[in-house]
């Protein structure tokens, strides 16, 4: 036997048992175990529970577990059969089957169990325990996993290196962090608005320039450009706008490579055209050319394609479907 190893997985284990009886009474009585994993780094525990568990929920369960285990109460260990196990008040597993002989666990008066796993000796030996993550597995079934012992202390310690990494970097105190982040966050989303007026400005000066060089195809105006800059689909449709109003009468077509193997091409008409073109059915042949498909309104529809190499040929063939 690898003693070490040995020894997380009866600390995990007993912490589990220590969990569910939280679980049951921060939660309710209808809380039940449906599947659990105990390895030697961590514990994973699925439960019957019909809505989230809220933070607040998880913290008393995570502070009833860990004080408990600071009781350090002796475990009790004991054969008997299933019928006196259950008066004494043992949980037992739903869809499990047991022998006339039972073998009840009990930690403290908190955890009575039946169960022929490996656990401490003292509630104590389980050492520091915390929650890792929680969330939905299936309907009515939660999943929530934990850590304990020196796994627990090594994780806390990393996470207080990286805190301490952290306030360097921003050259603040651990406890000051969290107000330099949200004052960090209001610069940026200041930022973020400025940069957004004079993208807005450079667009409609672009649209300007870019209207004065339509070409005159059978009397229809038309605007065929390439912006591989420009990978944003909400910043493509503004300009897409914008060049249609420069237009007032006209075909815009916008091709865009926003990947390796992704492009999208962009359609838009003026309402006056709206009948004598389909922007839909034009931007669904053109999809074609560069191996994707797509379609939309009348007045304006967006295509995705694969072929990239080839989205310089779709928007050369514009002006033959005009």
């Amino acid at each position: 036997i690898d003693i070490e190893r040995r020894a997380h997985i009866r600390r995990h284990h007993s912490a589990t048992h220590l969990l569910h009886s939280a679980l049951r009474q921060v939660l309710g009585g209808h809380v039940t175990q449906k599947g659990s994993l105990v390895a030697p780094d961590r514990l994973r525990f699925d439960f019957s529970h019909f809505e989230p568990v809220t933070q607040a929920q998880l913290k008393e369960v995570e502070d009833l577990v860990n004080g408990w285990v600071l009781e350090n109460a002796e475990t009790h260990i004991e054969h008997t059969d299933f019928d006196s196990a259950k008066q004494k008040g043992a949980m037992a597993l739903f869809g499990e089957k047991y022998g006339n002989e039972v073998r009840v666990v009990t930690m403290g008066p908190h955890s009575t169990e039946l169960c022929g796993g490996t656990h401490v000796h003292h509630t104590g030996d389980v050492g520091y325990f915390r929650i890792t993550s929680e969330g939905p597995l299936a309907a009515g079934v939660r999943r929530l996993e934990a850590v304990c012992g020196q796994v627990a202390v090594e994780q806390a310690r990393l996470e207080r290196d990286r805190l301490r990494a952290l306030s360097q970097m921003l050259a603040v105190s651990p406890d000051s962090l969290e107000a330099r982040v949200q004052s960090l966050m209001g610069e940026l989303k200041g930022a973020q608005k400025q940069l957004g007026h004079f993208h807005a400005k450079h667009a409609t000066a672009k649209a300007g320039e870019a209207a004065k060089l339509a070409r005159d195809i059978h009397g229809v105006k038309v605007i065929t450009e390439r912006l591989d800059d420009l990978q944003d689909t909400k910043a493509l449709h503004a300009y897409a706008d914008k060049l249609r109003d420069q237009l007032g009468s006209g075909v815009v077509v916008l091709g865009s490579a926003t990947g390796e193997n992704k492009c999208t091409i962009l359609v838009a008409l003026t309402k006056d055209l709206v009948g004598r073109f389909h922007a839909g059915k034009m931007v669904g042949e053109l999809a074609q050319i560069v191996g994707g498909k797509g379609g939309g309104r009348p007045d304006f529809a967006q295509a995705g394609g694969t072929d990239v190499g080839r989205l310089d040929e779709a928007l050369v063939a514009v002006e033959r479907l005009v």
